[in-house]
């Protein structure tokens, strides 16, 4: 039986750099976002992290720019699902869990427009 993907939002591959602090720390860590929807994404890093680990704040700007730019988004995640992969990232499914208003829609025309740009 094919296990077939559905999801409420669409996701499109980008290659955005994200910072982000665990919840309970104080630290900035930084990685990618390989794919990205109005919903979630998923983040590649180096280090694993449990499911369940709140992210937050976990900045990304969709024009690829560098942190603090005037079109940073900041929202709260939440990781879902976590895959080691070949090139010795760790893959880390997450939710958005505060994206909403200005910042949703900004996301959620983002990748329609680059899907539909696309082709897809």
């Amino acid at each position: 039986m094919n296990k077939q993907e559905v999801r409420l939002h669409p996701r499109l591959e980008v290659r955005l750099p994200v910072r982000y602090r665990v919840a309970s720390g104080r630290e900035w860590r930084y990685g990618r976002l390989a794919n990205l929807g109005a919903g979630g994404g998923l983040l590649e890093i180096s280090r694993e992290l449990p499911t369940e680990t709140v992210l937050g704040p976990f900045c990304f700007s969709l024009s690829g720019s560098k942190w603090g730019s005037d079109d940073e988004i900041e929202t709260r995640a939440v990781v879902l699902r976590v895959e080691e992969s070949a090139d010795e990232f760790f893959r880390h499914g997450l939710a958005f869990l505060t994206l909403q208003g200005e910042p949703y829609e900004r996301v959620r025309r983002f990748v329609f427009e680059n899907l539909e740009a696309r082709g897809q």
